[in-house]
């Protein structure tokens, strides 16, 4: 490794550490890290096919976290590690935590977009051809722990891709492998409404009481033409006088008798 390239990777040795690296139009980008967490917490699906842990961060935790995306497909979304991770875990030719790893002819490990994008290796100038995915490797990365995407927002440098801690956010970290699993769920996730879109937008952990007052509820049956808009309690007494709510058998056996048309002739013109 040359004497520049030690230099780049001497920085994770100790303290807050900035990981620069620059995406395919050339931008400069920068990835800090930094100390966090305390408890833990089990969360367990319902249908038990899985469980995850999140730790709760500590007021300590409130240093700045910032990771740039390095491809299209990640968009802006945000991906601060709790702890500074390994260098080891870094790819040397974008300088960032490995994505996708992959083996290479000459033995080194590298993100599979920069492999494919990459003539030579930086570290023996041998050329570049991917060999088989670095399972190990990924599986390590997956033991991460980061902080979920909605207790992070842009840091207030201005620069574009780059993120920091929201106290007033998710105060959850996880598992990288298990982001998908509480992000989907997180009491912090922003949500609209179901009535209108024109109702603030909300968090998940708000929904339930929103909609207890909420002024935009539809009858179920405006589809058939009910004009009806209004509160819970307006919307209990509608239902008792709605035309429609009598005739609402009948109105589904048609729905039903309709889709299974639109299916046959769907079938028939495959055929």
């Amino acid at each position: 490794m040359s004497s520049a390239k030690s230099a780049r990777y001497d920085r994770f040795s100790g303290g807050p550490a900035n990981l620069p690296s620059s995406d395919s139009s050339g931008t400069r980008m920068e990835t800090t890290f930094g100390p966090t967490f305390s408890t833990v917490t089990t969360i367990t699906k319902a249908d038990g096919t899985g469980t995850y842990k999140q730790h709760r961060r500590t007021p300590s935790s409130s240093s700045t976290l910032a990771y740039s995306p390095r491809d299209e497909e990640d968009g802006m979304e945000p991906l601060v590690f709790a702890e500074q991770p390994s260098v080891k875990l870094c790819c040397q030719l974008c300088c960032s935590v490995f994505k996708d790893p992959v083996i290479t002819t000459c033995g080194h490990t590298f993100c599979r977009r920069c492999a494919l994008k990459s003539e030579k290796c930086p570290v023996d100038n041998a050329k570049l051809t991917v060999v088989v995915n670095n399972i190990a490797v990924a599986e390590q990365i997956g033991e991460l722990f980061i902080h979920c995407r909605h207790g992070c927002h842009a840091a207030g440098t201005g620069k574009p891709g780059v993120f920091e801690v929201d106290p007033r956010g998710c105060p959850f970290t996880i598992k990288l492998s298990a982001r998908k699993d509480h992000e989907s769920s997180c009491d912090y996730r922003p949500v609209r409404c179901p009535n209108n879109p024109s109702c603030p937008p909300l968090l998940k952990m708000n929904l339930e009481a929103h909609l207890k007052e909420c002024e935009h509820i539809k009858c179920p049956h405006s589809k058939y033409g009910c004009t009806f808009i209004g509160n819970q309690d307006t919307y209990e007494t509608h239902l008792e006088t709605c035309r429609f709510e009598g005739l609402k058998e009948f109105l589904q056996q048609t729905d039903d008798r309709f889709h299974e048309m639109h299916v046959a002739l769907a079938q028939k013109d495959q055929e």
